[in-house]
């Protein structure tokens, strides 16, 4: 049986500068909600989160994360960057992507929104928001090669 080929093997698709951009903006974006967190709280005074509001944070990100983690096994090799361009060598289509284009995606969106929801300021929403337009916009870009490459799906 023929091993996948290594991601670097993989054929590539072109990706739009805003979609590349993204590799350096996402840091960006996770170095400014991370540190608006204790500032939010602490600094600025939004109010901490109460006991639903935490509940909900806690479970959207527990069932975040569980997406996160069973996408990923179920692509195995096939995972690359949104931003990389590379085509996986077959299309996944069991799993979590039985009922989502672009879990992962999805995944990242929900662990922001779920941040979000403890520290609920405009940083927060602005950073979810940014992120999911990116997120969005890589989708349709793949979701576009990956039905050039199955022409009959």
């Amino acid at each position: 049986m023929r091993r996948n080929r290594s991601w670097k093997e993989r054929p590539r698709y072109p990706v739009s500068r805003f979609v590349r951009a993204f590799r350096t903006i996402l840091a960006g974006i996770y170095v400014v909600a991370l540190a608006d967190m204790p500032l939010a709280l602490y600094r600025f005074g939004v109010a901490p989160p109460g006991p639903l509001r935490l509940g909900l944070a806690v479970g959207l990100g527990a069932a975040a994360l569980a997406l996160l983690a069973w996408s990923l096994a179920t692509l195995g090799e096939n995972f690359s960057d949104c931003h990389d361009g590379r085509l996986p060598t077959t299309l996944v289509t069991d799993g979590p992507y039985r009922f989502l284009g672009h879990p992962i995606y999805v995944a990242n969106v929900l662990l922001l929104a779920a941040l979000t929801t403890m520290v609920f300021d405009a940083v927060m929403v602005t950073v979810t928001l940014v992120t999911a337009i990116f997120y969005a916009q890589s989708a349709r870009e793949e979701t576009r090669a990956l039905r050039a490459m199955q022409p009959d799906r």
